[in-house]
């Protein structure tokens, strides 16, 4: 579908290996058509995760860096620990909420404008993502990005949806649930897209840094105990 719909886009984004078509390279560095690859802007790309908007989305995300790394960071908020740690209150005050998500890449990442990806879609797609989600092993997590939203569903007036919004994304973003990764060359990190999301902070070398992403869903994966 972004092959079709976006093709300067889907081109400038993915790699050019036969054998691993579905590598998409993040990075800076222009193509021969001077464009960047996916989220190649020097500025923080905030929190979010991969496309939340979407049924059938991919749930595991690898991330790879090839070259250029060191410096750069990435963090990841673990929503299981996060959805824990809630009080008995919270846990039944948002078991029954969804999300109005949206499609738009303008909420969180300026490659919205570099490629014209600034369409706004959010309940067209029929499907409206849990607050509170439930991973491959069973477990509960908040499942919150709320960058990539354009509200809640599930509140009673805006009032609430402000004070649900506030309290879930402060709990969240509270340092006992987030990992920093400072990258080196070669390292690969694995999440998985429901229970958290994840944010790279601002790099100066974003067009010598390349790091490589594939995105998977969990019949993809098999869980060893």
């Amino acid at each position: 579908e972004v092959r079709t719909k976006y093709p300067k886009f889907y081109d400038s984004i993915m790699t050019d290996y036969p054998e691993a078509p579905s590598i998409a390279r993040v990075t800076g560095a222009p193509n021969d058509e001077g464009l960047p690859g996916l989220h190649g802007h020097d500025g923080d790309l905030d929190w979010h995760c991969n496309k939340p908007h979407m049924p059938n989305r991919m749930d595991v995300a690898y991330l790879r860096t090839v070259k250029g790394s060191v410096g750069s960071r990435t963090s990841w908020i673990n929503g299981v620990m996060a959805y824990n740690d809630l009080g008995d209150n919270w846990k039944d005050r948002i078991k029954d909420i969804t999300l109005r998500t949206t499609s738009s890449y303008g909420n969180y990442s300026e490659i919205g404008d570099v490629f014209g990806l600034t369409e706004t879609v959010s309940e067209d797609f029929g499907y409206k993502p849990p607050l509170v989600s439930t991973n491959a092993k069973g477990h509960r997590s908040i499942h919150f990005p709320y960058l990539q939203m354009r509200g809640l569903l599930g509140v009673k007036d805006q009032e609430e949806e402000a004070e649900v919004i506030d309290y879930v994304k402060n709990h969240m973003l509270q340092d006992k649930y987030v990992y920093h990764h400072d990258w080196e060359d070669g390292d690969m990190v694995i999440s998985d897209q429901w229970s958290g999301i994840h944010k790279r902070w601002a790099f100066s070398g974003m067009k010598t840094r390349l790091l490589h992403r594939i995105v998977h869903t969990y019949s993809k994966i098999r869980f060893v105990q």
